[in-house]
């Protein structure tokens, strides 16, 4: 799927890896964040973890039989639920206990472009050591671009 950059009455709209799970938000984001935290890196098994705020009421999960929930944290300031698809793994959502109104959808997941409201990076003192030098580096625009890689690690060992 490629993103689309969107206007600002579009919705957001969203799914997981197989395509079990459908989310659409009829509202812009009031944040857009990274966070560097190491829970987050571990739920999307990545460097970071990106997120947008949303308002809980206006948004909508389809096909919810395989959206599963976990309680990823039990801290009295951030405890939080995070949901996933049961099937595929893909990671969707997060709910802090103490924000009901907000949702914050993970990046990856959304198949439209949101604008970027209130952009702000967390646990800044988390991140890990090679998240900048990877930012600077080159990277292919297509396909065949990937050919001017060396991909066999074991010839590099």
């Amino acid at each position: 799927v490629f993103l689309r950059a969107m206007s600002t009455k579009e919705a957001i709209k969203g799914s997981c890896l197989c395509g079990s799970i459908k989310f659409t938000a009829t509202c812009q984001p009031s944040c857009f964040s990274q966070c560097h935290c190491t829970m987050c890196r571990k739920c999307v098994g990545s460097a970071s973890s990106m997120f947008i705020a949303v308002n809980k009421n206006k948004l909508t999960f389809h096909c919810k039989d395989t959206l599963k929930t976990y309680r990823s944290s039990k801290d009295d300031k951030l405890s939080a639920v995070r949901g996933f698809c049961g099937k595929c793994g893909c990671s969707l959502f997060m709910d802090y206990d103490g924000e009901e109104n907000t949702s914050w959808l993970m990046v990856g997941a959304l198949d439209t472009t949101p604008l970027v409201n209130n952009p702000i990076q967390v646990y800044i003192e988390n991140k890990v050591p090679y998240f900048d030098e990877m930012n600077n580096t080159l990277g292919a625009q297509d396909p065949d671009d990937l050919q001017n890689f060396e991909w066999d690690s074991g010839k590099n060992v």
